[in-house]
C-alpha cells in the first residue's frame, strides 16, 4: 500500500487493479511449484488470506477486518460481506451505484493510510 498511494498515488478502481495484479502475479509464481501435500496454497483477498499492509508504518489488515465492522453496520452475515468485498460486487442501496470493493474498502483504507500520514488529522470512516 506505501507505493500504490504514496509512490504511484493511485486511488479507487486503479488501486484495486493493482492489488487485483499483485495478487495474482502472486499466484502463477505459487502454482509453479504446486505440491498436492500443501493443499491450495494460492491466497484469496475475499477468503481473509490476503493481507493488506503499510511497512513503511507497520500495520495491516485483511477483508475480515473490515467485514466484520459493515457486516454489523449493514445487518448482514460476516462471511457474505467477505464475498462481497472483493470482486465484482455492487451495492444497489447506496446513492453512488459502483462496486463494493470501490465504496466501502478502499474508500476506508485511504482513510486509515491518510491518518497514519497525517495524525493531526481526524480519523472518520466513510458513510
Amino acid at each position: 500500500m506505501d507505493r500504490c498511494f504514496l509512490e504511484l498515488q493511485v486511488e479507487g478502481e486503479e488501486a484495486y487493479q493493482t492489488f487485483q495484479r499483485v495478487i495474482e502475479n502472486a499466484n502463477v509464481i505459487m502454482a509453479t511449484y504446486e505440491d498436492p501435500l500443501l493443499g491450495d496454497v494460492m491466497v484469496y483477498p475475499e477468503k481473509g488470506t490476503v493481507a493488506f499492509s503499510a511497512g513503511l508504518h507497520g500495520w495491516a489488515f485483511t477483508l475480515t477486518n473490515f467485514a466484520k465492522m459493515y457486516a454489523t453496520k449493514f445487518g448482514v452475515d460476516e462471511s457474505k460481506m467477505m464475498e462481497r468485498l472483493w470482486g465484482e460486487n455492487y451495492f444497489d442501496q447506496l446513492p453512488r451505484n459502483g462496486p463494493a470493493r470501490i465504496l466501502v474498502l478502499l474508500p476506508a483504507s485511504v482513510v486509515l493510510f491518510s491518518s497514519v500520514m497525517n495524525p493531526s488529522s481526524r480519523l472518520s470512516t466513510p458513510a
